[in-house]
């Protein structure tokens, strides 16, 4: 249970994080980006530490969603250094996927309640 809490933490916290991030996008926002970068791998981390006492089908939910959050951010990311109007659009291109994962019904949003559900089970709630 103390696994998934601080797996859940950490996952909620990149998810609000990046939703800052998505709703100020830029590609001029460095620290913004810089701050989402250090929740992600605080939450990489989390879930590298983590895994050996987490059943995998519990690993799976927040490894795919750091896929789905950090990869168009970390591509907006690159593109955003290289300053010209192309490589501009590349990065705004590459963001645009982010703002799907964290959205309500979408697979962040998901994965946090499955983690709810897990930590309650291992607690022994039953309802």
């Amino acid at each position: 249970a103390e696994a998934i809490e601080a797996l859940y933490e950490k996952l909620v916290r990149a998810r609000y994080a990046m939703e800052r991030l998505v709703t100020s996008w830029e590609a001029k926002n460095a620290k913004d980006f810089h701050d989402v970068r250090e929740e992600f791998w605080r939450l990489r981390l989390e879930l590298a530490l983590k895994r050996i006492y987490l059943p995998e089908t519990v690993c799976e939910d927040p490894s795919n969603c750091i896929d789905l959050m950090w990869k168009p951010a970390v591509a907006a990311g690159v593109w955003a250094k290289i300053e010209n109007e192309a490589n501009r659009q590349k990065a705004d291109a590459a963001f645009e996927e982010a703002p799907a994962a964290i959205s309500e019904g979408a697979s962040i949003p998901t994965a946090i309640r499955n983690l709810e559900s897990e930590v309650r089970k291992v607690l022994g709630d039953t309802g």
